[in-house]
């Protein structure tokens, strides 16, 4: 049963389950608390023998899920793609961390394998944070999508005040950039409520 080839068990849990399980680690979304109990309830003939705990382990493991997981207020989803619980603040921070550690791990394997990276190409863990920060604005996008006008307004004026505590922080260093983030969260902010009044 152990020592699985977890990508062939994932496989049969995107058939079995194509609205909860994907193969593609930029299509995952996340799960309910439990779903492995969920799966083993319903005895599948296609999952015996097979280690369905260690598989959704490692599945929820994926740079790809952390990132979709980290963003707070999103929809956990259960076997058949229903909504079932938003990821909380705690839960998304844990993700965001876990996708951090994930993308420099892989930004070092990559970094290694070239040899320090010194052919002048573009640095593989440069591209990989732009697609992690693409998948992240993406997901924000979605949920802002979902956020009532007041709901809207309520984040804008949070990153506003986040931003003014910044402006009065002593790390010079990464002020400038930290703000410049703030602020083009808060105007996405308020355009989608713009577009939501209008």
């Amino acid at each position: 049963m152990y020592g699985q080839d977890y990508r062939e068990v994932i496989g049969k849990l995107a058939r079995l389950f194509p609205k909860a399980f994907f193969e593609d680690g930029r299509q995952r979304v996340p799960l309910k608390a439990n779903i492995t109990a969920d799966i083993e309830k319903l005895g599948c003939a296609d999952l015996i023998g097979v280690d369905v705990s260690g598989a959704v382990d490692w599945y929820m493991s994926h740079i790809g899920y952390q990132i979709r997981s980290s963003t707070a207020g999103i929809m956990r989803v259960d076997l058949d793609g229903n909504p079932a619980k938003k990821v909380t603040v705690q839960e998304a921070t844990v993700a965001r961390r876990k996708a951090d550690e994930a993308g420099q791990d892989i930004q070092a394997r990559r970094t290694a394998s070239n040899g320090g990276g010194a052919n002048g190409a573009i640095d593989p863990g440069i591209n990989l944070m732009r697609k992690v920060t693409a998948v992240r604005d993406e997901a924000a996008n979605q949920k802002r999508a979902t956020q009532s006008p007041a709901d809207l307004l309520a984040s804008a004026t949070k990153k506003l005040a986040r931003a003014t505590s910044l402006l009065d922080s002593e790390d010079d260093e990464f002020k400038a950039g930290f703000i410049e983030k703030v602020l083009k969260e808060t105007k996405a902010d308020i355009d989608a409520m713009l577009a939501r009044l209008r």
